[in-house]
């Protein structure tokens, strides 16, 4: 319960930010007739949509499985993040095109200063949101995890507006003054080569998760080593462990060849499940388990 709350908590924390920055960005922005300041406040309104819609989700996953969803609702986080994902190359894309259009109809003519002042701030508070979601994520939350990075985006976005319009007002005091309106469309250009990458592999990830993949290397790697540790004791012949990832859930189920004239008991059995979830737990690798026995390769 004190998990569910701390991960309600940083989603709100994420919300709250992006409400703020959203409603910054696009007034400002429109005030300075800065197309990369509402980029950035567009992205924050994306940010605040998508935080409020994972608090709904993270109540749903949390639901005991029912006659509609046997199986739980874990498949909701990563079709949450493929959603935002695509959401976000959207904007990325519609915002390339529209700075390409103004450079070609020639530029735009924006308050350099009233932008780096608004960047300053921006890069600051960032920072601070992706920094405390960054280090308050310790049970490893996908769902915060996605929210970190897309503050980790916001930032570098912010840092790059500031470095932009502070090498604008430099030129507008030199010859290349005539150049200044192109630095906004041309900032918005760069920003989105920059972090497109970011919903890209948010995107190939959770594809992956939906599709029941095997969990990450680090992963299957403790699976295997707790299996080791768990059947040294129990004569067999061989295993095989089939491991896949649903959201945060991971199945794993253990599939052990043995001698036919192995005795176990369903205690026993029991007992290999939970020192096995145990061995696990210890890596913070939480899984549902399901053990077999069979003296049948074909089973396996």
């Amino acid at each position: 319960m004190h998990d569910q709350k701390h991960e309600n908590t940083l989603l709100l924390v994420s919300l709250l930010s992006a409400l703020f920055f959203a409603v910054l960005g696009i007034v400002w922005g429109i005030q300075a007739d800065s197309g990369m300041m509402i980029f950035d406040g567009f992205y924050s309104m994306i940010s605040m949509a998508l935080s409020a819609a994972g608090i709904l989700v993270l109540k749903e996953i949390r639901k005991p499985e029912d006659r509609v969803f046997p199986f739980g609702r874990f498949g909701m986080e990563p079709l949450l993040i493929m959603a935002r994902s695509l959401i976000l190359l959207g904007l990325f894309s519609y915002s390339a095109i529209d700075a390409a259009a103004v450079i070609f109809h020639g530029g735009r003519s924006t308050n350099i200063e009233s932008a780096s002042i608004y960047s300053m701030i921006s890069v600051t508070g960032c920072a601070i949101v992706f920094a405390y979601l960054k280090v308050r994520n310790k049970n490893k939350s996908a769902l915060i995890h996605a929210e970190t990075h897309q503050w980790l985006g916001d930032t570098l976005l912010s840092t790059g507006v500031f470095v932009g319009f502070t090498l604008a007002w430099i030129l507008q005091q030199t010859a290349l003054a005539p150049w200044v309106i192109y630095v906004d469309p041309v900032m918005v250009i760069i920003a989105v080569g920059c972090f497109l990458r970011f919903p890209t592999a948010s995107l190939i990830q959770a594809t992956k998760q939906l599709l029941s993949i095997a969990p990450n290397k680090s992963i299957t790697d403790q699976i295997n080593s707790a299996a080791m540790q768990v059947l040294a004791d129990t004569p067999y012949k061989t295993y095989k462990i089939h491991a896949s990832q649903y959201g945060r859930q991971i199945d794993v189920e253990l599939n052990v060849l043995a001698e036919p004239d192995l005795r176990m008991t369903v205690t026993e059995m029991d007992a290999l499940r939970a020192q096995m979830q145990f061995q696990l737990q210890q890596h913070h690798v939480d899984c549902w388990i399901n053990i077999s026995v069979t003296a049948e390769e074909e089973w396996l």
